[in-house]
Protein backbone atom coordinates (compact mmCIF):
# COMPACT_ATOMS: atom_id res chain seq x y z
CA UNK A 1 0.00 0.00 0.00
CA UNK A 2 1.13 3.50 -0.70
CA UNK A 3 -0.14 6.48 1.20
CA UNK A 4 -0.49 9.82 -0.61
CA UNK A 5 0.72 11.98 2.25
CA UNK A 6 3.78 14.18 2.38
CA UNK A 7 6.58 13.23 4.73
CA UNK A 8 6.81 15.22 7.89
CA UNK A 9 10.03 17.09 8.19
CA UNK A 10 12.01 16.37 11.34
CA UNK A 11 11.74 19.12 13.90
CA UNK A 12 15.02 20.92 14.35
CA UNK A 13 16.21 20.74 17.93
CA UNK A 14 19.46 21.33 19.63
CA UNK A 15 21.09 17.97 19.36
CA UNK A 16 23.53 16.71 21.92
CA UNK A 17 26.70 15.21 20.44
CA UNK A 18 25.77 11.77 21.79
CA UNK A 19 22.09 11.98 20.80
CA UNK A 20 20.88 10.87 17.37
CA UNK A 21 18.73 13.35 15.40
CA UNK A 22 14.99 12.61 15.43
CA UNK A 23 13.54 11.01 12.31
CA UNK A 24 10.06 11.46 10.98
CA UNK A 25 7.43 8.81 11.63
CA UNK A 26 7.47 7.74 7.98
CA UNK A 27 11.26 7.47 7.92
CA UNK A 28 11.12 5.21 10.97
CA UNK A 29 8.34 3.17 9.37
CA UNK A 30 10.24 2.76 6.10
CA UNK A 31 13.38 1.74 7.97
CA UNK A 32 11.44 -0.88 9.97
CA UNK A 33 9.71 -2.26 6.91
CA UNK A 34 12.82 -2.50 4.76
CA UNK A 35 15.23 -3.66 7.44
CA UNK A 36 13.07 -6.06 9.46
CA UNK A 37 11.39 -7.85 6.58
CA UNK A 38 12.63 -8.19 3.07
CA UNK A 39 9.35 -9.19 1.47
CA UNK A 40 10.45 -8.75 -2.15
CA UNK A 41 13.46 -11.04 -1.76
CA UNK A 42 11.33 -13.59 0.15
CA UNK A 43 8.84 -13.62 -2.71
CA UNK A 44 11.60 -13.75 -5.32
CA UNK A 45 13.09 -16.80 -3.59
CA UNK A 46 9.69 -18.48 -3.28
CA UNK A 47 8.87 -17.84 -6.94
CA UNK A 48 12.25 -19.26 -7.99
CA UNK A 49 11.57 -22.37 -5.91
CA UNK A 50 8.14 -22.71 -7.55
CA UNK A 51 9.68 -22.31 -11.00
CA UNK A 52 12.29 -24.99 -10.23
CA UNK A 53 9.62 -27.34 -8.90
CA UNK A 54 7.49 -26.68 -12.00
CA UNK A 55 10.41 -27.63 -14.24
CA UNK A 56 11.05 -30.77 -12.22
CA UNK A 57 7.34 -31.66 -12.27
CA UNK A 58 7.12 -31.17 -16.04
CA UNK A 59 10.05 -33.53 -16.57
CA UNK A 60 8.51 -36.15 -14.29
CA UNK A 61 5.13 -35.76 -15.99
CA UNK A 62 6.65 -36.36 -19.42
CA UNK A 63 8.48 -39.46 -18.11
CA UNK A 64 5.26 -40.72 -16.54
CA UNK A 65 3.34 -40.19 -19.80
CA UNK A 66 6.03 -42.05 -21.75
CA UNK A 67 6.04 -44.94 -19.25
CA UNK A 68 2.24 -45.15 -19.34
CA UNK A 69 2.15 -45.23 -23.16
CA UNK A 70 4.87 -47.88 -23.24
CA UNK A 71 2.96 -49.96 -20.68
CA UNK A 72 -0.28 -49.74 -22.66
CA UNK A 73 1.47 -50.67 -25.93
CA UNK A 74 3.27 -53.63 -24.32
CA UNK A 75 0.13 -54.74 -22.47
CA UNK A 76 -1.83 -54.79 -25.76
CA UNK A 77 0.85 -56.91 -27.41
CA UNK A 78 0.98 -59.25 -24.40
CA UNK A 79 -2.78 -59.70 -24.31
CA UNK A 80 -2.91 -60.28 -28.09
CA UNK A 81 -0.27 -62.99 -27.76
CA UNK A 82 -2.15 -64.56 -24.83
CA UNK A 83 0.32 -63.59 -22.11
CA UNK A 84 -0.15 -61.59 -18.91
CA UNK A 85 1.08 -57.98 -19.22
CA UNK A 86 4.33 -57.01 -17.49
CA UNK A 87 3.50 -54.69 -14.60
CA UNK A 88 7.00 -53.18 -14.24
CA UNK A 89 6.31 -50.10 -16.40
CA UNK A 90 3.00 -49.54 -14.63
CA UNK A 91 4.75 -49.58 -11.24
CA UNK A 92 7.34 -47.08 -12.53
CA UNK A 93 4.58 -44.78 -13.81
CA UNK A 94 2.79 -44.99 -10.44
CA UNK A 95 6.03 -44.16 -8.64
CA UNK A 96 6.47 -41.09 -10.84
CA UNK A 97 2.87 -40.12 -10.10
CA UNK A 98 3.57 -40.26 -6.34
CA UNK A 99 6.66 -38.08 -6.86
CA UNK A 100 4.53 -35.57 -8.78
CA UNK A 101 2.06 -35.45 -5.91
CA UNK A 102 4.92 -34.76 -3.48
CA UNK A 103 6.16 -31.90 -5.67
CA UNK A 104 2.63 -30.48 -5.82
CA UNK A 105 2.47 -30.62 -2.02
CA UNK A 106 5.80 -28.74 -1.79
CA UNK A 107 4.51 -26.11 -4.22
CA UNK A 108 1.32 -25.72 -2.19
CA UNK A 109 3.34 -25.28 1.03
CA UNK A 110 5.53 -22.61 -0.58
CA UNK A 111 2.47 -20.76 -1.92
CA UNK A 112 0.74 -20.87 1.47
CA UNK A 113 3.87 -19.59 3.24
CA UNK A 114 4.18 -16.76 0.71
CA UNK A 115 0.52 -15.89 1.13
CA UNK A 116 0.86 -15.81 4.92
CA UNK A 117 3.95 -13.61 4.65
CA UNK A 118 2.19 -11.16 2.33
CA UNK A 119 -0.89 -11.03 4.55
CA UNK A 120 1.23 -10.46 7.65
CA UNK A 121 3.13 -7.69 5.89
CA UNK A 122 -0.12 -6.12 4.63
CA UNK A 123 -1.71 -6.26 8.09
CA UNK A 124 1.37 -4.63 9.58
CA UNK A 125 1.29 -1.84 6.97
CA UNK A 126 -2.44 -1.28 7.47
CA UNK A 127 -1.93 -1.09 11.23
CA UNK A 128 0.89 1.40 10.82
CA UNK A 129 -1.21 3.48 8.44
CA UNK A 130 -4.10 3.50 10.91
CA UNK A 131 -1.75 4.47 13.73
CA UNK A 132 -0.27 7.27 11.60
CA UNK A 133 -3.75 8.55 10.70
CA UNK A 134 -4.75 8.56 14.38
CA UNK A 135 -1.56 10.42 15.27
CA UNK A 136 -2.25 13.04 12.61
CA UNK A 137 -5.86 13.33 13.73
CA UNK A 138 -4.77 13.80 17.35
CA UNK A 139 -2.42 16.59 16.30
CA UNK A 140 -5.18 18.22 14.28
CA UNK A 141 -3.34 17.73 10.99
CA UNK A 142 -5.97 15.28 9.69
CA UNK A 143 -9.43 16.60 10.32
CA UNK A 144 -11.36 14.31 7.96
CA UNK A 145 -10.06 10.71 7.80
CA UNK A 146 -12.02 10.21 4.58
CA UNK A 147 -9.47 12.48 2.88
CA UNK A 148 -6.80 9.87 3.57
CA UNK A 149 -6.05 8.42 0.14
CA UNK A 150 -4.66 4.93 -0.03
CA UNK A 151 -3.55 3.57 -3.38
CA UNK A 152 -3.23 -0.10 -4.19
CA UNK A 153 0.09 -1.21 -5.63
CA UNK A 154 -1.89 -2.40 -8.65
CA UNK A 155 -4.56 0.23 -9.37
CA UNK A 156 -6.41 -1.93 -11.92
CA UNK A 157 -6.32 -5.08 -9.78
CA UNK A 158 -9.72 -6.52 -8.90
CA UNK A 159 -10.75 -6.37 -5.26
CA UNK A 160 -10.01 -9.38 -3.11
CA UNK A 161 -12.69 -12.02 -2.97
CA UNK A 162 -14.40 -12.66 0.35
CA UNK A 163 -12.45 -15.91 0.64
CA UNK A 164 -9.13 -14.14 0.05
CA UNK A 165 -10.03 -11.41 2.55
CA UNK A 166 -10.93 -14.08 5.12
CA UNK A 167 -7.72 -15.99 4.41
CA UNK A 168 -5.62 -12.86 4.83
CA UNK A 169 -7.35 -11.87 8.03
CA UNK A 170 -7.01 -15.38 9.48
CA UNK A 171 -3.34 -15.52 8.44
CA UNK A 172 -2.68 -12.14 10.02
CA UNK A 173 -4.49 -13.13 13.22
CA UNK A 174 -2.53 -16.39 13.42
CA UNK A 175 0.77 -14.58 12.79
CA UNK A 176 0.15 -12.05 15.58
Amino acid sequence: LWCAMPRRQPVERSVDANEEPAQSYLDNFLNRVTEETDLPSELKTALKQLRDLDTQAQELYEKMQKQSKNYIARAKRSVQSGQAPDEELLHKARKLHRELLQIDEQKKDIAEASHASICKHLAHCEGELQQFAEELKAKGQLKDPSKLVVHSAAPNAPPLSAAAEAACSSSAAAAS
